[in-house]
């Protein structure tokens, strides 16, 4: 191993195994998030809120777990260039396999996401539509007076005097 804890300005320097570990908790964590976000888009299509809430709850707890393991693995970040020398080839691969699985897994959640706050604001303006439409057929029957005065009763020309 070549470079020292002075150089990548991570007071302990770790091991490729323990690198390694975060970066595959990372992308552990990351494949949840995708499974969810997979699930949440069911639930949207399904138009089904109430187990949509508890799915929602869940993803907090895992973005929650990802800002802490971003916590942590900030210091290798920031060094990255002189900890990877430090790391044998095959810890290389293995890492750089590691951080390209992270970034697709987000990617996905991502335009999963975007996807799914397009559905829902479509949904939202059908929504608005039908709740107007709804809305001046009251106001239509309102000015037309009360319509139970007429029921059961038949109306025809030859009843109006």
């Amino acid at each position: 191993m070549t470079g020292g804890p002075e150089q990548t300005g991570i007071a302990h320097l770790p091991t490729g195994g323990e690198v390694l570990g975060l970066l595959a908790r990372q992308v552990e964590i990351y494949r949840r998030l995708e499974a969810l976000a997979d699930r949440q888009r069911r639930l949207i299509a399904e138009e089904d809120p109430q187990p949509l809430l508890g799915l929602l709850a869940d993803r907090r707890k895992l973005t929650e777990e990802l800002t802490e393991m971003s916590g942590r693995l900030e210091p290798y970040r920031a060094r990255w260039s002189a900890l990877r020398t430090t790391l044998t080839p095959q810890e290389q691969a293995a890492a750089e396999q590691l951080l390209q699985e992270a970034g697709e897994r987000l990617s996905r959640v991502i335009e999963g996401d975007r996807t799914d706050a397009q559905l829902l604001a479509a949904r939202k303006a059908r929504m608005v539509v039908s709740m107007s439409s709804a809305q001046a057929g009251r106001r239509m029957l309102a000015a037309y007076g009360d319509a139970t005065r007429f029921s059961g009763a038949r109306v025809d020309r030859m009843d109006v005097a």
